[in-house]
Order: C-alpha cells, then sequence, then structure tokens
C-alpha cells in the first residue's frame, strides 16, 4: 500500500476515534439529563448518538468495511444463483390453464437475466428432483 493511502486511513481512524469519544460523551450527557428530566427530546438524542457510534464503530474501520463489501458480494452473487435456478425451473413448468400460463411467464421474465452453472442441479431438475 502506498506511504499516502496509509497516512490517510491513519488520519481518518484518528478522525473517526474522536468522533465515537464525542458523540460518547454526548450521548452519556444526554443519559444524565433524562435521568433527571424524562423527556422525549434527550431519548431521541441519545437514540441519534447510539446509532452513530455503533455505525462508525463497524464502518469506520477500512478492514472492516472492507470486509462488509465482500460479504455483500458473496450473498449478492447467491442470490443471484438461486434466481437462475428458479428460472431454469420455471422453463420446465407447464402451465394447466391461462392464469398459471401468465404467471409463469411473468416469473420468466423476472428472472431471465439470471443464470447459473450446475449440471447436477440440471439434471435433477429434468428429473423432476429438485
Amino acid at each position: 500500500m502506498s506511504k499516502w493511502l496509509m497516512r490517510l486511513n491513519e488520519s481518518n481512524k484518528l478522525k473517526i476515534k474522536k468522533r465515537i469519544e464525542k458523540l460518547k460523551a454526548e450521548y452519556e450527557e444526554y443519559r444524565l439529563n433524562y435521568n433527571d428530566f424524562p423527556y422525549d427530546r434527550y431519548l431521541k438524542a441519545m437514540e441519534s448518538r447510539k446509532a452513530e457510534i455503533e455505525e462508525l464503530e463497524r464502518y469506520g474501520d477500512p478492514a472492516s468495511a472492507k470486509r462488509e463489501v465482500e460479504d455483500y458480494k458473496d450473498e449478492l452473487e447467491r442470490i443471484r444463483a438461486i434466481l437462475g435456478k428458479v428460472h431454469y425451473l420455471a422453463v420446465n413448468i407447464d402451465p394447466c390453464d391461462q392464469k398459471s400460463d401468465a404467471n409463469v411467464r411473468k416469473l420468466l421474465s423476472m428472472t431471465d437475466g439470471y443464470s447459473f452453472y450446475d449440471d447436477e442441479f440440471k439434471e435433477r431438475a429434468d428429473q423432476g428432483v429438485w
């Protein structure tokens, strides 16, 4: 990794750490105020600070953010493969009436852009075993 990128990451980590500390102090102040005067504005302020703290802790670290993106990509690929399988199964459905035919056509149009590469699944689907 280049030197300027490392310095940028360190700078961002420091800024995020300072922001988290500030939010924790504000949260504690609002909590004490809420204990003395239980107004909704203090509770809402506490909830917003807590949510921002959790978000910064989750996504503030570049490695953690990268891991979240990779997990998202993996899940997206898994869902695309499932939709590809649904499309392959829908191709083999014989509609029994006009309404079923319209539903199958709609399903086929919705899943048309998805594909998968699993010959074993295709063989089982052709035999009628899912």
